[in-house]
């Protein structure tokens, strides 16, 4: 506002007027948006107690003869019949409780390909149940929660009926949170269901409850899968019904609840059993693993070690995800140890993939056909698997995994250079690959170190 004010007047001249105090019964923002909106002035708070004020700046652009003393009188006078407006709507609103004003979304079309509000917000029930019930399984969250989610989700869009919400759409969330606690509703009922639509942009904070959390990701992944559904997906710059924020959104309270620890293939899952159209899973997957990486990237992160890492973890709980970046920094002689006894040995095996079937090497080692000096590499690695649990997931000790491969790279060096890999006996060479292709499978518990840049 204060730009757009900067942009409209040459001679600025800044005045205070006032309206009456009754007015201040209003809800904040919507005193703060009416003003806004319609008269392009600036609320005032109460230098003492912080609350909203009866005071409101408007600026001029001349310096009047009388002071300003009719403009500003002016401006109460249009700020007074919108007030006015906006006592009514609020008052008029509360003749209905929200439960009924809900019954209206039945005849509000969401989408025509994917039915009304009222059939919307029943399949964001059912997820959020899914949700709210496994978390309280895997996260010994209270039952007492469940009944709080499923009330937010069927009040969720009520506010959408609302004469105030009609007036200013921008304010709903926060009218359908303001109305709930009129009723006297949950406290956690009522955040959820202003809390539910955010994040609506990459700074705009997560919602500030596991319910509003829990209603929230229901949401977004019921848009992903039913846009996706319906072949309605983001391309190049056009996003009509916002995906990509919707799956940053996904994203970003999955990193930040911790209690809610769920990969993007199983709240996918939840989706598609509201969508029986859905069938590009990986496509999906694919799409908000992607909006993860840019997100990372954005805040810092470098983006090969941010590639290494989603190539592992990007199918695992999202939470840890940012924890394995800032140990990946803090050890940055460590990964390049790893890296280097990585590339030599994944060099040797890529040259001898490309003569054989693919996988060749993967498969099982038979310890008992190691001769002497493939048998003590293989039992140096089976002391550091122990030592430093390389081959457990999820990672319980990343940073201590970090170290046993570190080490494990010393080893590789010594065994490559002692050792003749394409050996002429067939068996012993073919021990020998799978024996470096094990190893890489342990590096990769970890991170997809092809993917690291950079020489070491």
């Amino acid at each position: 506002l204060l730009e757009e004010i900067a942009g409209l007047v040459e001679w600025p001249v800044v005045l205070m007027g006032s309206f009456d105090e009754a007015f201040l019964n209003i809800p904040e923002r919507v005193i703060q948006t009416t003003i806004r909106v319609n008269q392009k002035c600036f609320v005032l708070k109460n230098a003492t107690t912080g609350a909203l004020s009866n005071k409101f700046i408007l600026v001029s652009n001349l310096k009047a003869v009388d002071g300003g003393v009719t403009i500003i009188a002016g401006n109460e006078r249009v700020i007074r019949a919108r007030l006015s407006d906006a006592k009514f709507f609020w008052e008029n609103d509360q003749k209905k409780t929200l439960e009924q004003h809900a019954e209206g979304l039945k005849n509000v079309v969401f989408h025509e390909k994917l039915g009304t509000q009222a059939e919307r917000v029943e399949r964001i029930e059912r997820i959020a149940g899914k949700i709210i019930g496994d978390a309280t399984k895997l996260s010994n969250l209270s039952n007492d929660l469940i009944p709080h989610v499923q009330q937010a989700v069927r009040l969720s869009k009520a506010d959408l009926l609302t004469e105030m919400v009609g007036e200013f759409p921008e304010l709903q969330g926060y009218m359908g949170r303001k109305y709930a606690e009129v009723e006297g509703l949950p406290e956690s009922v009522c955040v959820a269901i202003e809390d539910h639509y955010k994040p609506r942009g990459p700074s705009e904070p997560v919602p500030s409850n596991i319910v509003a959390a829990a209603v929230s990701l229901a949401e977004k992944i019921d848009m992903l899968v039913g846009f996706w559904s319906i072949n309605e997906k983001p391309t190049g710059s056009k996003d009509p019904y916002a995906l990509r924020r919707a799956a940053i959104g996904l994203v970003r309270i999955l990193e930040h609840y911790e209690t809610l620890p769920f990969n993007i293939e199983t709240l996918i899952s939840f989706g598609a059993d509201e969508h029986p159209l859905f069938k590009d899973k990986f496509d999906l997957n694919t799409f908000i693993i992607e909006r993860l990486r840019v997100q990372l990237a954005d805040i810092g992160f470098v983006h090969d070690q941010v590639a290494a890492i989603l190539a592992i973890h990007g199918n695992s709980e999202i939470a840890p995800i940012k924890e394995y970046l800032n140990i990946f920094k803090a050890n940055e002689k460590l990964v390049a140890e790893i890296v280097h006894g990585f590339r030599r040995s994944n060099n040797i095996l890529k040259a001898e993939e490309k003569k054989s079937d693919e996988g060749a090497f993967e498969t099982a080692l038979d310890d008992s056909k190691l001769i002497e000096v493939d048998l003590e590499f293989y039992q140096a690695m089976a002391e550091l698997i122990s030592d430093y649990g390389l081959d457990i997931e999820p990672l319980p000790h990343f940073e201590n995994t970090l170290i046993g491969l570190s080490k494990l790279s010393t080893r590789i060096h010594t065994y490559i250079e002692n050792t003749m890999i394409n050996d002429p006996n067939p068996e012993i060479r073919l021990n020998r690959l799978r024996l470096l292709a094990y190893y890489r499978r342990l590096t990769r518990t970890v991170a997809d170190f092809e993917k690291i840049e950079g020489n070491f």
